[in-house]
């Protein structure tokens, strides 16, 4: 069976069997009401951990590599304007990374980040495939970004100790 798609396949059709079985159980339920208990926020806090730390490391390598190099190859891209939006980038990832570690606006800079995956997934790695190739990287760590970025966008970044929430605490 060296075809991946159908291992792939397989493994499917038995989880979704056995899902029948596991659904509904005493002790299933149990572990699912356990894990829930622990609170959804914390999950969102993980996520923009996750994403935080992404986007800093991400935005840091490109400022550090220089606008320029970045620009150049936003224009081999033919994307226009690609001297400023090697700035916008570079902002939205490193500013962005920062700010939603912080706990400053992380549904607007997760929302932007948001439309750089997009626009890296269709102009830089789609060519490259799901998972990359000899020419470079695919876009399967933008989509992830993507969903993490789109989750942050719509639910926030929950229950989280944050640079914000020391300065500033909410009153209640």
């Amino acid at each position: 069976m060296s075809n991946p798609w159908v291992v792939f396949l397989i493994l499917f059709v038995i989880l979704v069997v056995l899902r029948r079985f596991v659904n509904g159980a005493p002790w299933a339920e149990m572990i699912r009401d356990r894990l829930a208990g622990l609170g959804g926020s914390w999950a969102a806090t993980l996520m923009a951990l996750a994403l935080g730390t992404s986007m800093t490391v991400h935005g840091m390598q490109k400022f550090q590599g220089g606008a320029e190099g970045v620009a150049g190859f936003f224009g081999s891209l033919g994307i226009p304007g690609a001297g400023v939006m090697a700035w916008v980038v570079i902002i939205v990832e490193l500013v962005g990374g920062v700010a939603i570690l912080a706990g400053l606006l992380p549904q607007m800079w997760a929302a932007l980040n948001a439309i750089v995956q997009l626009t890296a997934i269709f102009t830089a790695h789609w060519s490259q495939g799901f998972s990359g190739n000899d020419t470079g990287p695919g876009w399967e760590k933008n989509l992830a970004l993507l969903a993490l970025s789109l989750a942050i966008a719509f639910i926030g970044s929950g229950r989280r100790l944050s640079l914000v929430d020391l300065v500033m605490p909410d009153k209640d």
